[in-house]
């Protein structure tokens, strides 16, 4: 009977131990983590950025044991629901099944497949916030992002370990000033959204946006503008936009005031995106090119020590978004032209002009070698010629070439560079999208000697000499300076100020269209056990 009664105990023991390790998680009859991992599927496919192998390493790491609870999870929510203020959008996140799993489980742990729906959560979450939603190399061809150094699992191990979620997830954005500067501009524009500010009328365009200040008008109940104060405010709009300051109400000012607050906001998101791809920390010293701003500017500091107008690709042919180092300059250059330019506007003309090559100074080399022979145009049979199998290398003589006097290089994949322009009228103009990629600058003088400073080719009076000679010379700078061509069509300064660019390559608009596209998460579907 003892033997019995002891048999029955512990029968009930291995019985109620094993309900135990099926309401901790750590044990399932259905599927394990280990086959929902093996079974995982990616909720976006490229351009979008990837989370399965990290999740995937992640509980490989901790020997496929369950990682949250009910608190942990819940403040996962919590924080991810806020994800509108770095501008995502929080329903990409499957709050709404998130909440539903947490609401109808009512022990502390959760299933095998709910574990991995939470973790899949903080891990797109963290990536996005943290790099950005897609890989722009794979959605720009001419793009070349940043990769911030960011470990997802490292993120994710010290939120579950501590349960400060919120605090780990946050610090996974963008730190540089200028995004957090965005972060707040866009809490204010959408509390201003939220609380119906009017921005249809020219006068309430002008207050909401700050252009135009309540404390210079007479009355806020009648509220009277002098002509010098409409000036003034429709001056600064115009500065902010990109505009020339000229406070007349003219076709472009008009258009650009009637722009929707909700646009605004959509692309202050979309610029908030493109800081995810880069540095947070620019270094002390470095060359900023904005493409859309269409200027040049040389920090020094954390100061604007120089800056200049630029004139920029074309849409057909933009120029890329990269970094690089720039480590010298070349005075009276000599022009390489690249074969996709000779193809599509030389050739041509040489049918129908045999001497313009002369008349352009553009001598032709037998290949590419920097030993190859020069050779007489009248020796190649021009009709015959295959344009995708051209052999030939031209070269455009110093001064006579659009690189002008002086050349700035950072080599890049691109073959593209800051320089000199024969076409200095250009720079007069707003609308300056008129080279092959390169970055035409206005003061290339001003720059060289900012670069050179401190060197025996740091005068004014120097440079120039050299540049006399019409001969074609190499300066190694003494330190070596960053250069980041950039894309933003918005952004706040260090004052700031709100300022808004064209969207000259429609990138914004492309993106737009993408985002669209990208579906939410959701639990991963339900597996048997193997």
């Amino acid at each position: 009977m003892k033997l019995t009664a002891l048999s029955r105990l512990w029968a009930r023991g291995v019985i109620l131990a094993f309900l135990f390790t099926l309401t901790t998680g750590n044990f399932t009859l259905g599927a394990s983590i280990e086959d929902y991992v093996k079974n995982y599927r990616e909720p976006a496919d490229p351009p979008w950025l990837a989370v399965g192998p990290t999740l995937k390493e992640f509980y490989a790491k901790r020997g496929y044991l369950t990682a949250w609870d009910r608190t942990k999870a819940k403040a996962l929510i919590e924080a991810v629901s806020e994800a509108d203020k770095d501008g995502l959008d929080p329903q990409l996140y499957g709050l709404k099944e998130a909440n539903s799993i947490i609401e109808s489980t009512e022990t502390e742990t959760f299933s095998p497949r709910a574990d991995i729906f939470f973790t899949e959560i903080f891990l797109r979450y963290a990536l996005h916030l943290s790099q950005g939603r897609l890989d722009p190399e794979k959605f720009y061809p001419e793009w070349r992002s940043y990769k911030r150094e960011v470990n997802l699992i490292d993120a994710l191990n010290q939120a579950i370990e501590t349960g400060k979620v919120a605090k780990v997830l946050n610090e996974l954005a963008p730190q540089h000033p200028s995004y957090l500067r965005m972060k707040a501009e866009l809490a204010t524009l959408k509390k201003m959204a939220s609380a119906g500010v009017k921005t249809t009328s020219l006068f309430d365009t002008l207050i909401a946006y700050g252009d135009l200040t309540v404390d210079s008008l007479d009355s806020l109940e009648n509220p009277t503008i002098r002509p010098k104060q409409l000036k003034e405010a429709l001056r600064r709009f115009q500065w902010r936009h990109g505009l020339p300051p000229t406070g007349r109400l003219n076709q472009a000012t008009q258009k650009a005031l009637r722009i929707p607050l909700k646009e605004k906001i959509e692309q202050l998101e979309i610029n908030m995106e493109r800081w995810r791809w880069l540095p947070d920390d620019f270094g002390s010293r470095y060359i900023l090119t904005i493409l859309p701003d269409l200027t040049l500017y040389v920090i020094d500091g954390g100061y604007t020590v120089l800056s200049m107008k630029t004139i920029i690709g074309t849409r057909k042919q933009p120029s890329p978004i990269f970094s690089g180092e720039l480590a010298y300059i070349e005075l009276n250059p000599t022009w390489n032209i690249p074969n996709s330019i000779v193809v599509k506007e030389i050739i041509p003309k040489v049918l129908k002009e045999p001497d313009y090559l002369q008349k352009k100074r553009i001598r032709i080399f037998r290949d590419w070698s920097e030993s190859a022979p020069e050779i007489s145009p009248r020796n190649i049979k021009w009709h015959r010629i295959n344009p995708e199998k051209f052999p030939y290398r031209l070269t455009q003589d110093p001064g006579v070439n659009p690189l002008g006097r002086i050349k700035f290089i950072f080599p890049n994949e691109f073959d593209v560079y800051l320089h000199d322009t024969t076409e200095r009228h250009l720079f007069n103009r707003e609308r300056r999208l008129y080279s092959h990629g390169c970055i035409r600058i206005e003061k290339p003088l001003e720059l060289a000697l900012w670069l050179l400073k401190d060197t025996e080719f740091g005068s004014l009076e120097r440079l120039r000499k050299e540049i006399r000679t019409r001969k074609r010379q190499k300066i190694e700078l003494p330190q070596p300076i960053s250069v980041y061509i950039i894309y933003l069509t918005c952004w706040v300064d260090g004052n700031g100020i709100l300022h808004f660019r064209p969207d000259y390559y429609e990138y914004d608009d492309l993106m737009k269209k993408a985002l669209k596209t990208l579906r939410p998460s959701s639990p991963p579907p339900e597996i048997s056990a193997p």
